[in-house]
């Protein structure tokens, strides 16, 4: 698994960001390879919050 941070500027200068991460399958064929990869989303800060698969969330315990 791995994650990313990215921030993006629109044409007219506004902006918005994305935190990202991969969850990913390797294969070892000669070398390794990603085989797989899932993207998940954990925060669009005024982005398009539509069309992300987002990482699963559990409710808080309560003891």
């Amino acid at each position: 698994m791995s994650s990313c941070s990215a921030g993006h500027e629109r044409h007219d200068g506004t902006q918005w960001r994305i935190g990202l991460r991969y969850v990913d399958v390797l294969v070892r064929e000669e070398t390794w390879r990603i085989a797989e990869r899932r993207i998940e989303a954990a925060l669009v800060e005024d982005g398009p919050r539509e069309g992300w698969t987002w990482i699963a969330r559990r409710e808080p315990e309560h003891g």
